[in-house]
């Protein structure tokens, strides 16, 4: 099965990015979709001030481990490599290890670095550099399976904020 031929191009300039999405759940839309936007009632609180806080509360504390879906998308939306890549790197290389046995072989140092690189690729929009120590083929699982990871975690996190803008 080809997964790379599922995939849809992340950085394509088709589909909104993630802070235009931003921008639409604070209120200002866009050509795009122009429609669904949040906007706070008048007399309250300013619209970038709730989707701050929204970000802020996206957290997820109902698991003993630290959720980073909120890092990984304040470093995709910023597009720089935040104080918070050792725990996003952490947290993929264990993600990798659980969904392949051929992945624990690889040494723990190798794989963070490795992640660190994957991480670099998504924030930046390049393709990653593969890693010394890791095969070819490790190495397309590493960065397939890892970007897919990460957007998928941002996904979900602005899914969430955009839930939590709603219950305001």
């Amino acid at each position: 099965m080809n997964v790379a031929a599922q995939q849809v191009d992340i950085y394509s300039h088709e589909r909104a990015g993630l802070m235009e999405r931003l921008c639409v759940l604070a209120g200002v839309t866009t050509y795009r979709e122009p429609v669904g936007s949040f906007t706070a009632p008048t007399g309250r609180v300013p619209n970038a001030h709730v989707l701050a806080a929204a970000l802020a509360f996206a957290r997820d504390h109902s698991g003993i481990s630290r959720d980073v879906g909120p890092d990984i998308l304040e470093a995709l939306v910023l597009q720089r490599i935040t104080i918070h890549s050792d725990n996003i790197t952490g947290k993929l290389g264990c993600a990798l290890r659980d969904v392949s046995t051929r992945m624990r072989s690889i040494d723990y140092t190798v794989m963070r670095h490795a992640c660190h690189r994957v991480l670099a690729g998504c924030v930046y929009g390049k393709e990653a550099v593969r890693t010394k120590g890791v095969t070819a083929h490790d190495w397309r699982f590493i960065e397939t399976y890892g970007t897919r990871t990460l957007w998928a975690s941002a996904e979900q996190t602005l899914n969430e904020v955009k839930r939590k803008l709603h219950q305001l």
